[in-house]
C-alpha cells in the first residue's frame, strides 16, 4: 500500500480538548479522593487513641468507686486519669498545630525521657525503640 492509499486519521482538535479536560477533572477526583481517605485514616487514630484514654479513666473511675476506703489505690488512679488527661490535651494541642500549619519538629527530644514517659502506658512495661535498622528493647526499670 502506498503512502497516498495509507488512511489517515485525522483527530478533532475539540476531541483532544475535550479528552484533556476530562483527565484533568479525573485527576482533581482522585487527588479529592486521596485526601479524604487520609483525612479518614487521620481521624480514626485520633478516635482510637481518644477511645483509649477514656478507657482507662472509665477504668479507673471503676477502681476508685470500689476502692474508696484505700486512699494509696485512690490516689494512684486520681495520677493515672491526671496523666492521661494530659496525654489527650497534647493529642489536641498536635491537632490544632496540624490545623495552623505548624511545624511539629519543635527541636530535639531527650529519647530517655519519652520512653520513661510512655513505659506504662496502657499497662506496657516494655519498651521497643527502632533506629535506623537497630531493634534494641529495655525494661521500664531500665530507664
Amino acid at each position: 500500500m502506498s503512502d497516498a492509499e495509507t488512511p489517515k486519521l485525522h483527530v478533532d482538535s475539540d476531541w483532544k480538548a475535550q479528552a484533556q479536560a476530562e483527565k484533568e477533572r479525573l485527576q482533581v477526583q482522585l487527588a479529592q479522593a486521596q485526601r479524604m481517605e487520609s483525612i479518614g485514616r487521620l481521624a480514626g487514630g485520633i478516635a482510637h487513641d481518644f477511645n483509649n484514654i477514656l478507657s482507662i479513666i472509665k477504668g479507673s473511675v471503676q477502681i476508685i468507686e470500689d476502692n474508696l476506703d484505700d486512699p494509696e489505690k485512690v490516689r494512684k488512679r486520681v495520677d493515672r486519669i491526671k496523666t492521661v488527661v494530659e496525654q489527650g490535651s497534647g493529642i489536641v494541642k498536635a491537632m490544632l498545630g496540624f490545623g495552623r500549619g505548624d511545624d511539629p519538629r519543635s527541636g530535639p527530644a531527650d529519647i530517655n525521657a519519652v520512653a520513661a514517659a510512655r513505659s506504662g502506658e496502657y499497662g506496657r512495661r516494655e519498651i521497643t525503640i527502632r533506629c535506623n535498622g537497630l531493634d534494641t528493647q529495655w525494661g521500664a526499670d531500665d530507664l
